[in-house]
């Protein structure tokens, strides 16, 4: 396995000048890279870093389709690869309080650490490049001094055991450990 960037260093044996060439001129993407799959090994070249770690994820991709079809190989091919968009964003909601009379959040914003990660590592096998992140409501971590709008509700909560509206404190699951900073 090759990797490397026009940015970082690489052997210049690695490319072709033809495809040394596309990489190095001006109008190539910085998030550009030239990747090789032959039956010697794999090479992938960045014009920059992130040019590298594009093109090191189009290489997972194709791990994952392989997988997918019961393959334990990799097609021979040649690719020229850039993202089309300069700005490939997600908006995940990390608090969303709406309702009738309740503050509990929906799906994602109730999500684990692990599953945040997951997400932060499907972005990046997808070349995302940014987060919007959406808080609506309130704080889902601790705010000093803005006590009364960090994500502490007393509430109603509906019990399919019990059949009736029980008292019920939410909490974010973030407030209860905060561990968004270790996600970023």
């Amino acid at each position: 396995m090759n990797l490397g960037s026009i940015q970082d260093g690489y052997e210049r044996e690695w490319l072709s000048a033809s495809d040394a060439q596309w990489l190095a001129a001006n109008e190539t993407s910085s998030e550009a890279a030239v990747i090789s799959i032959t039956k010697e090994g794999v090479t992938v070249v960045g014009k920059g870093s992130v040019g590298l770690l594009y093109g090191a994820q189009t290489i997972n991709q194709l791990l994952i389709e392989a997988c997918r079809e019961g393959k334990n190989e990799l097609p021979c091919l040649q690719i020229r690869d850039w993202p089309d968009l300069k700005w490939r964003c997600l908006t995940p909601q990390l608090t969303w309080y709406a309702g009738f009379s309740r503050y509990e959040g929906f799906d994602i914003g109730n999500w684990s650490e692990a599953e945040w990660k997951w997400l932060a590592d499907w972005t990046l096998l997808h070349k995302c490049n940014a987060w919007a992140v959406c808080m609506y409501g309130a704080w889902p971590f601790t705010l000093p001094g803005y006590e009364d709008t960090t994500a502490q509700f007393d509430a109603l909560y509906y019990d399919l055991k019990t059949n009736r509206k029980e008292p019920h404190r939410y909490v974010h699951p973030n407030i209860r450990e905060e561990f968004f900073p270790e996600v970023l």
